[in-house]
């Protein structure tokens, strides 16, 4: 799996975000997106995504050689972000069913729900779980999404230690098998098996 960035950048009114981003990303390796606040982290991950449109350059998704049009790009990855919600009304059980109705996982709900040590809130609506059990259930369904590109939006957000240790162990068990990219406000924990150059959206290049 690749991908590659031409020349992207992003212009909201007459502000421009950042200009000319070129990186490719291969199947394999772990990247990270840097910058401080309001440099385009999140909307750069959010462009990779598919989900939002650049003003400039192009993107190219490859898999075996063969060129992946944007409206399969959806079929191939697995995010996780603050501004994406978990629906608060269901139960933990419920929304990982839910998951999986939309992308198939690798572990079954029980495991899951195990891995995380939720097995006493499985029938809790999630509006009843910390922010923290929350982010694990988030965490969770992306790492065990059976997809090629994994990206993670600060990540470690509302994890303590120990679950940053867990969010660690097991994307290193996994990291070298997909495209893996963070965005992160250069999180120690959250870039520790980074194995690539971070791209630093604060650098003069990209503004």
């Amino acid at each position: 799996m690749r991908i590659e960035l031409s020349d992207i950048g992003k212009q909201y009114g007459n502000h421009w975000i950042f200009k000319k981003v070129n990186a490719r990303f291969e199947s394999g390796n772990i990247y990270a997106i840097t910058g401080h606040n309001g440099s385009g982290k999140s909307t750069l991950l959010q462009i990779i995504s598919g989900f939002v449109t650049p003003t400039d350059g192009s993107i190219l998704y490859q898999k075996n050689g063969d060129r992946i049009e944007i409206a399969s790009w959806f079929k191939h990855l697995s995010i996780t972000a603050p501004y994406l919600e978990l629906f608060e009304e269901f139960t933990v059980t419920e929304a990982i069913e839910l998951h999986h109705q939309l992308q198939a996982l690798s572990s079954s709900p029980e495991e899951i729900i195990n891995d995380i040590e939720l097995d006493a809130h499985s029938s809790k609506q999630l509006k009843h779980l910390s922010s923290g059990m929350q982010q694990r259930l988030k965490l969770s369904l992306t790492l065990h999404s059976d997809s090629d590109i994994l990206l993670l939006d600060e990540p470690c957000s509302n994890l303590d230690e120990r679950w940053m240790d867990w969010y660690n162990d097991r994307l290193g068990k996994i990291g070298s098998e997909k495209i893996t990219i963070i965005s992160s406000n250069n999180h120690r924990e959250e870039l520790k098996l980074l194995n690539t150059d971070p791209i630093d959206l604060t650098t003069a290049s990209y503004h």
